[in-house]
């Protein structure tokens, strides 16, 4: 199991679910709250399908954008459900170095 850390502030994105290549126009508003080397656990606006593809936009307190990353959506271990509540893990399916350099500041 992978251990995450607290960040001591939320880290604000927007995420936007992939159907096939597609990316959705409509985006979830969430928050980082714990961040670990492959995954992190989120707070989001509103639940998202198990296992789907986002693609996550990372943003700042002053609406820079510190870059973009995609991760998939990791089902609650003995979930029956095929729906994830608002507080989730995601598993990071890709990430550029400059998002890799910039989490390595937050933890």
């Amino acid at each position: 199991m992978e251990a995450f850390t607290r960040l001591e502030s939320p880290l604000a994105f927007e995420c936007y679910p992939l159907e096939g290549k597609t990316v959705s126009e409509v985006g979830i508003s969430g928050r980082i709250m714990m961040l670990g080397e492959g995954g992190a656990e989120v707070s989001l606006s509103q639940p998202v399908a198990a296992h789907a593809s986002l693609r996550i936009l990372l943003a700042s307190e002053e609406n820079t954008s510190h870059g973009e990353l995609y991760a998939k959506v990791t089902p609650a271990t003995g979930s029956d459900s095929n729906t994830i509540p608002e507080t989730t893990r995601l598993h990071f399916t890709w990430v550029p170095e400059e998002v890799k350099q910039f989490f390595a500041n937050k933890k």
